[in-house]
């Protein structure tokens, strides 16, 4: 089974999605990425940019076993959950978003051209699944992460160079 996951980060971006990416990959298996993407944070200007992204995993687990391992390898990245802000600035943030065709929040992927893109980077037939990208959105996507092929290798099990 395809379990979508979306990760994001605004704080020690770098090692957090690092960490991150061999935290599941231990857990969970080989993985694939979708492009990075920077984005400004929603309703906070004084944060800096997240970067964000879908991962996608394929196997076996029970709903509450996904969850806890999600929530564990934030614990490894030292998330600290901000009661009552749901927007405050996060070391990692990996959300369950879908499982196969199915996702949990439409809403929200139409509303983060981010999500979109990145569903359709690894599955091109979700263009059709969701509102388009405007053009306007597609130039704003900039995916130029020089550590996204180290992370990609990493979720994929290989040594990274």
């Amino acid at each position: 089974m395809r379990f979508w996951i979306s990760i994001g980060s605004n704080i020690q971006v770098e090692d957090h999605f690092l960490r991150a990416a061999k935290g599941l990959r231990e857990r969970l298996g080989s993985m694939e990425s979708s492009g990075l993407y920077w984005n400004p944070p929603i309703g906070r200007p004084e944060q800096p940019d997240y970067l964000n992204g879908v991962w996608l995993a394929r196997g076996q687990w029970k709903d509450e076993d996904f969850k806890a391992i999600l929530k564990a390898v934030e614990n490894l990245c030292d998330r600290t959950r901000v009661l009552g802000d749901d927007y405050a600035s996060r070391t990692m943030d990996l959300d369950w978003i879908g499982l196969e065709d199915v996702f949990f929040d439409l809403q929200a992927i139409e509303a983060r051209a981010f999500l979109r893109r990145a569903l359709t980077d690894l599955d091109p037939s979700m263009v059709n699944k969701f509102i388009g990208l405007t053009e306007a959105e597609l130039s704003l996507l900039d995916h130029d992460v020089p550590f996204s092929n180290k992370i990609k290798e990493l979720l994929m099990d290989k040594d990274p160079q």
